[in-house]
């Protein structure tokens, strides 16, 4: 068997790196914009070739990429809205903790904790309140409690997942509430009515932007 001279053999392996790197070219002679090898230049080993432009994360949810800070906002969107659900539950557990006890002992009980006159126009009202509550009253409040607490929850999970379904149901639920709040304004004004207009208006806002940015990567 002829021995082969390793000149050769380094002349043969440059010509394969050569060719290796050298433009593709089709059947009719025109070049392709790849490589003899068939691999993309724009992309490196370990990489996609998906290119987002700077400053934007692609999120695991499968979202569309947006800046940092509109990610970390819609997931302080989503954890203000778990945080809701978690509330609605306590309270939903409250209202089952009342059954099968007297409700209006339990109002009076409350009111005289917070030092107020059960005389007094609203302490009436509540205690009035939790007399006519029924079992069967708090069975159906707790529930619906729930059931809230329940579509806050899963609402959380989308926007934290970055779910077009979730942006489009915080935009549309908290948008139905915003003329009841402008009318509340306009009727008399108060720092709850305030911060609960300003919070609503300010979450709307953000993921409606945050909507517009991203749906050229939907």
């Amino acid at each position: 068997m002829p021995s082969i001279d390793h000149e050769h053999l380094n002349t043969v392996k440059l010509a394969l790196e050569i060719l290796d790197e050298s433009p593709a070219y089709d059947v009719n002679g025109e070049r392709t914009g790849g490589v003899a090898s068939g691999r993309n230049p724009d992309t490196t080993s370990g990489m996609t070739g998906v290119k987002t432009r700077k400053g934007a994360r692609k999120p695991r949810g499968g979202g569309p990429a947006l800046p940092t800070s509109f990610g970390r906002g819609m997931r302080a969107v989503a954890l203000f809205e778990a945080a809701k659900g978690a509330i609605v539950v306590m309270a939903g557990l409250g209202l089952l903790a009342l059954a099968h006890r007297n409700a209006q002992d339990v109002a009076e009980d409350i009111v005289r904790h917070l030092h107020l006159n059960p005389a007094m126009h609203f302490p009436r009202i509540f205690i009035d309140a939790a007399a006519a509550v029924t079992d069967v009253r708090l069975w159906a409040l707790a529930s619906t409690a729930m059931l809230y607490a329940a579509v806050r929850f899963a609402e959380a999970y989308g926007l934290w997942r970055r779910r077009a379904w979730a942006e489009w149901f915080a935009i549309l639920t908290g948008g139905i509430y915003l003329p009841v709040e402008l009318y509340e304004l306009s009727v008399s004004v108060s720092p709850v009515k305030l911060a609960v207009f300003s919070v609503n208006l300010f979450i709307v806002a953000w993921i409606s932007l945050a909507r517009w940015q991203g749906r050229g990567h939907d």
